[in-house]
């Protein structure tokens, strides 16, 4: 059976909420050339935890640190991966724009809602759709997008990072 991780990583730039994507490389057994979220297998002799392995699978394929990592689910079926069953936890990861530049060439971080116009590799899709849930949900009654915004902020910042997470407006009096 396959055991990967696999990691919906979110930043807030140019107003939007953006998504980082990784080029499958074009030896791949599966979607090679495809974009899909990152991720990777999880090595038993070398992860202690399923966050280490997150950073591990990260840091490898997109030269990113997240500042923030939720697991969000774990999905398994026989049909997630052409090569057989399948099982994958996914990871929520913020990220500071400040700290999100790309170092990878096989990388690109695109707007949410430019995604949900293309079909990614595996269920990919799906499991961006399940953390962005999440984060939606989380907003509503924790600080959590404030780890999409930099070390200082202003009010109206934090206001307008959870309008771009719950894609709404808010009243300003009712939000202060």
């Amino acid at each position: 059976m396959i055991s990967t991780i696999d990691t919906v990583l979110l930043r807030i730039a140019d107003q939007a909420l953006q998504v980082l994507l990784w080029q499958r490389p074009t030896d791949s057994r599966a979607f090679a050339g495809e974009w899909a979220l990152p991720g990777g297998w999880v090595f038993e002799d070398q992860d202690t935890t399923l966050e280490q392995a997150t950073c591990r699978i990260l840091e490898h394929k997109v030269g990113l640190k997240p500042d923030y990592i939720e697991q969000v689910a774990t999905i398994g079926n026989q049909h997630r991966d052409p090569a057989g069953w399948s099982i994958t936890v996914l990871q929520l990861a913020l990220i500071r724009y400040s700290h999100s530049q790309l170092q990878h060439p096989d990388t690109q971080w695109v707007s949410v809602d430019a995604v949900r116009q293309i079909t990614l590799s595996f269920d990919h899709n799906e499991l961006l759709e399940k953390a962005l849930e999440r984060l939606s949900t989380k907003a509503r009654y924790s600080t959590l997008p404030l780890h999409l915004l930099g070390a200082e902020f202003t009010l109206s910042e934090v206001q307008r990072a959870f309008e771009i997470v719950l894609q709404t407006p808010m009243n300003t009096a009712a939000f202060r």
